[in-house]
């Protein structure tokens, strides 16, 4: 089957690989037709589709409207929007065959959707590259390690205070220029590599998002093997405390204390057997497309 693959772009900043870049890479026959902007494009595609006619696409559910083509559409829900970008994209899944979801939160977030036909796949990090490795020397002892950047929405603001109160040192990794006015060890401009030793030198992860569709940074720490403590977002959404790590109570300090105790291994296996690895999620993703060759063929 060939199938399309439908977004502004593959990723916003170059060199890095996207969740975009992984499914044209994991499914066969998928073609990239990604054309560089939102504006027009349901446009192009439908122009494009009624002339070629791929047995498929997957497009990204948010930010351009409902596709009015003949063939299967399978929209991808991974950010929550409000206002008429919410209406364009519940229109969007409504056209749909089949709607794909990165975690339950998000769907929880979309009470409109919860008739149609879907799935839950995350977001597959590779485990090739995150995972146990050799520490950053760099990283002092015992650190905790905080990713995000200034928007309110990460909860940088509780970040900043719970650091400037903890005993232990802390790490920023800020994927912005906001400056970091608390005594931490701050970090810009990291990639992947570089990132999963940093990782494996600290002690433990902390989200303090207070709204998340899944939350890469942390699993991405949790496959190095660091314990998390979290809000009640994302891939952590009503998760039981266990291995991972917690969701945070009255009292974030002791709940940080309490999983930097946690086996570094116990981590990283438990977001592997749940799922979270890209060659498990990739393997769901070609299992989808091939529910839609099979409905074809019997349809």
């Amino acid at each position: 089957m060939t199938g399309w693959l439908v977004n502004d772009r593959l990723t916003a900043i170059p060199g890095v690989t996207t969740f975009w870049n992984h499914l044209l890479d994991g499914i066969p026959g998928l073609e990239n037709r990604c054309l560089g902007q939102y504006q027009g494009l349901a446009e192009i595609v439908e122009r494009e589709a009624a002339i070629d006619k791929p047995d498929y696409i997957i497009r990204n559910a948010a930010y351009f409207r409902w596709l009015n083509v003949t063939c299967p559409v399978v929209s991808f829900v991974q950010d929550i929007v409000e206002g008429g970008l919410r209406d364009e994209l519940i229109d969007a899944c409504a056209a749909s065959r089949l709607v794909v979801f990165n975690s339950e939160y998000t769907r929880m977030m979309y009470p409109e959707l919860h008739a149609a036909d879907y799935r839950v796949i995350p977001i597959g990090t590779d485990t090739s590259v995150f995972r146990p490795c050799e520490p950053d020397p760099h990283i002092p002892e015992n650190a905790i390690l905080w990713v995000g950047s200034g928007h309110s929405v990460k909860g940088f603001d509780l970040a900043c205070r719970l650091a400037s109160e903890s005993k232990r040192p802390w790490v920023f990794v800020m994927k912005d220029d906001t400056p970091v006015e608390v005594g931490a060890l701050v970090l810009r401009r990291i990639d992947q590599p570089q990132l999963a030793r940093i990782a494996s030198a600290c002690a433990a992860g902390v989200c303090t998002s207070a709204r998340e569709t899944q939350h890469l940074a942390g699993i991405e720490m949790g496959l190095c093997g660091l314990p998390l403590v979290t809000t009640n977002v994302g891939a952590y959404h009503e998760r039981i405390q266990g291995a991972w790590g917690k969701r945070h109570g009255a009292d974030w300090h002791h709940d940080i204390e309490l999983v930097a105790s946690l086996p570094r291994e116990g981590a990283a296996n438990y977001w592997t057997v749940c799922g979270f690895g890209l060659d498990k999620c990739m393997e769901e993703w070609r299992e989808t497309v091939r529910s839609l060759e099979a409905a074809y063929v019997h349809g």
